[in-house]
């Protein structure tokens, strides 16, 4: 158990890069293997006209958009805080949200006020994952996460907090609920 420890470390923490090309094989081996389990008459290899001229996704089409977006989210967990960060060497919570989105596709603005603008705003009680949850400091809009889902009568989202790195945190947290501005929906329906 501790050499599979090692061996999950060096590939996922030490070398994000390798760690997510791997990711990359594993999701799409189980995409096929879903397709072939759920539509066994589905084809092996998409035509030439699914295939994508972009950066290719993170994630296998298999999976829904907040689907893709919660693995891509959750691959993230424990990268460290860095101010203004947007990249796997550290993140800021507005640059975590805008490289997650854009990994499945969408584009986000860069900051968190900007963010704050796109998509419409939902309820706390009607909040989905994927949905993007904004906190204000004094006045303004200060910090955005990313709602993961719920249980249990609680919200939980994931977010590059600025002491502990990419983590999961509770909505109802009294710290959150006092600070919570909104939540914006910019998925798809």
């Amino acid at each position: 158990m501790v050499k599979l420890k090692r061996i999950l470390h060096a590939y996922f923490i030490q070398d994000i890069r390798r760690g997510e090309k791997w990711l990359l094989v594993l999701g799409i081996i189980l995409a096929v293997a879903a397709r072939e389990l759920l539509v066994p008459d589905t084809k092996f290899f998409p035509t030439t006209s699914e295939w994508r001229t972009e950066e290719a996704s993170f994630t296998p089409a298999v999976f829904s958009k907040s689907d893709s977006l919660l693995l891509v989210a959750n691959s993230l967990m424990g990268v460290p805080y860095q101010y203004a960060g947007k990249s796997l060497n550290g993140f800021d919570c507005s640059g975590f949200t805008r490289y997650v989105f854009r990994k499945v596709g969408i584009p986000l603005a860069a900051s968190s006020v900007a963010q704050f603008q796109q998509g419409v705003s939902v309820p706390s009680k009607e909040a989905k994952p994927g949905d993007l949850v904004f906190f204000q400091g004094s006045s303004k809009v200060s910090h955005v996460g990313i709602i993961t889902g719920k249980e249990n009568d609680k919200t939980y989202f994931i977010h590059a907090s600025s002491s502990r790195g990419v983590v999961i945190d509770c909505l109802q947290d009294n710290y959150f609920q006092q600070r919570l501005a909104g939540i914006r929906r910019v998925l798809p329906i």
